[in-house]
C-alpha cells in the first residue's frame, strides 16, 4: 500500500506541476507580448517565476520542496501571486492535498506496519511464555514420577522429592 502511496503522490506533483508551470508560461508570454508587442517574442519569466515554475522539472521540484521542508510553501507562492487568482486557489489546494490529506495517509501506512510489527512481537512472546510453562510442567513430571512408588503421589513422595537435588535445582531456577 506504501507503493500505491507514493505513486499517487507523484501523480499529484506532475498533475499539480504542468498545470503551473502551463500557468506561468502563459503569464510570461503575455508580459513579453506586452513589453515588446511582438505576438512572436520568446518569452521571457522574472526571476522567482523562472527559478520555481518555469518547466515541469522544476515546478515538481519545487511542490515536492513545498511539502516537504525543503522551502517554506509561501515562499514557493508568493511568485504566483502575480501570474492569477487560480494559479493561488491551485497553490492552495495543493497544499491541502498534498500536505494535510496525502503525507497523513503515507504516516499512516508506516504507523500502522508498526503496529503490525509490534502485534506479531506479543504473539511470538506469548509463544514462547506458553512454550516455557510446557517444559517446566514436563520437567516437574519427570521429576515427580522417579518418586512416585505405587502409582499415586502422596506426602512422602512430595518430601522425598524435596529433598533431593533435581528439584531444588528446578525450584531455584
Amino acid at each position: 500500500s506504501l507503493m500505491w502511496t507514493l505513486l499517487l503522490l507523484l501523480i499529484l506533483w506532475y498533475v499539480f506541476s504542468i498545470i503551473f508551470t502551463e500557468m506561468v508560461i502563459d503569464h510570461c508570454r503575455r508580459l513579453t507580448i506586452n513589453a515588446t508587442n511582438d505576438p512572436n517574442a520568446v518569452p521571457e519569466c522574472p526571476e522567482l517565476l523562472a527559478l520555481y515554475w518555469s518547466n515541469v522539472i522544476d515546478s515538481m521540484h519545487t511542490l515536492f520542496m513545498a511539502i516537504t521542508g525543503g522551502i517554506d510553501w509561501s515562499v514557493a507562492y508568493e511568485p504566483l501571486k502575480p501570474v492569477s487568482p487560480m494559479a493561488i486557489a491551485l497553490m492552495n489546494l495543493y497544499v491541502v492535498i498534498g500536505f494535510f490529506t496525502l503525507l497523513n495517509v503515507i504516516t499512516g501506512v508506516f504507523v500502522n506496519q508498526a503496529i503490525e510489527s509490534a502485534s506479531a512481537d506479543k504473539e511470538l512472546a506469548a509463544l514462547k511464555q506458553t512454550q516455557n510453562r510446557l517444559s517446566q510442567v514436563n520437567q516437574l513430571t519427570d521429576i515427580f514420577q522417579e518418586f512416585e512408588g505405587d502409582g499415586a503421589l502422596n506426602i512422602t513422595d512430595v518430601e522425598a522429592a524435596l529433598e533431593s537435588d533435581r528439584l531444588s535445582a528446578f525450584m531455584e531456577s
